[in-house]
């Protein structure tokens, strides 16, 4: 094949628009694809297409290739260059103050972006009769140059598939190209190649772009209950605080009460010790009055004693005398002299 063989692919859904390289199509065969050529037989086809390669060799070393002329166009078209983020400081700020860095994920700061690709139904690649090889150029120059042919493609799978099935067929019937012709498909071929693999890449990306929007917005809602919990954590902790001080206060409190107690207990003791002292006084004292007591007892009871017996003898005295009356009584009535 000369052409190169455009791989038959098929997509359940489309990717994003990915941006057109204005030069590829300054480099294709347009309004006069169709000039009168000689018909290449067979045999002197190998030696075209060989230098129809060199052609393409000694133009791609010369000229800006596809990729180089597509990101200065997509520069240009686009209007914003792609700036790297440094992670690196982000995944540091993880390590020394996590707390931070989930501020900054909840606040937008480091933000997840991506373009949401549309979806599109498979189309199945169109069966082309075999017409004339005039018609397949002029209907593939109209699929291809009518309009931005790099600006639909990744959104339009039945332009894609028909230009895809007429390179195909022209892949085919190259026998029946002039060299203009087979240079101009072969450069188209190449342009509509890469911008597939671009395509696809790019649905790819897209892909896992979303993948990771859903991955990240998941990891936002982690980190917000984390967030959440931290929050109550820290209430939490608060309270507990709170609560530690009022004990704290209580504790000093008591502690106050305690030197207070601790006062009043030496006091008492003093008190307790002076009393002691007293009642050792007193003891000592009472010891020497009852020693007096006793003294004082006996000489009382000797007192008693005595007058007991005196009143006894005074009892005798009376009784005597009270005989001594009756007889003087008695003498009286009749004295004796």
């Amino acid at each position: 094949m000369v052409l190169g063989r455009v791989p038959q692919r098929c997509y359940n859904k489309e990717p994003d628009a990915i941006k057109v390289p204005s030069g590829f199509i300054n480099t294709l065969p347009q309004e006069n694809i169709l000039e009168e050529g000689p018909i290449i037989s067979p045999s002197s086809l190998r030696v075209k297409l060989e230098k129809a390669k060199e052609s393409i060799t000694s133009k791609s070393s010369t000229s800006k290739g596809p990729s180089t002329t597509e990101n200065a166009s997509s520069k240009q078209e686009s209007g914003v260059e792609y700036s790297p983020v440094d992670y690196s400081k982000y995944k540091q700020l993880i390590e020394e103050d996590p707390l931070a860095m989930m501020e900054k994920l909840l606040s937008g700061e480091l933000s997840f972006s991506s373009k949401t690709s549309q979806s599109t139904k498979q189309a199945k690649a169109t069966q082309v009769e075999m017409d004339p090889i005039n018609t397949l150029l002029d209907d593939l120059r109209h699929l291809v140059f009518s309009s931005n042919l790099l600006k639909y493609l990744p959104n339009d799978m039945n332009r894609r598939e028909k230009v895809k099935g007429l390179l195909f067929e022209l892949d085919d019937r190259v026998d029946e190209l002039s060299k203009k012709h087979v240079l101009g498909l072969t450069e188209l071929t190449k342009i509509f190649n890469e911008a597939e693999i671009i395509i696809d890449g790019s649905r790819d990306n897209a892909d896992s772009l979303q993948e990771l929007e859903v991955n990240h917005k998941n990891t936002m809602s982690k980190l917000q209950a984390s967030k959440d919990k931290m929050k109550r954590f820290a209430e939490s902790i608060a309270a507990g605080q709170n609560k530690i001080q009022d004990i704290d206060h209580e504790i000093e409190d008591i502690q106050t009460q305690i030197q207070l107690l601790k006062q009043q207990v030496n006091k008492l003791r003093q008190e307790k010790s002076l009393l002691k002292d007293t009642c050792s006084k007193c003891h000592e004292k009472r010891v020497y009055i009852m020693k007096e007591v006793k003294s004082i007892s006996s000489e009382a009871v000797e007192i008693l004693e005595k007058t007991s017996q005196l009143e006894k003898k005074e009892q005798e005295f009376n009784l005597n005398y009270k005989r001594l009356q009756e007889h003087y009584t008695k003498m009286k009535l009749a004295p004796p002299f």
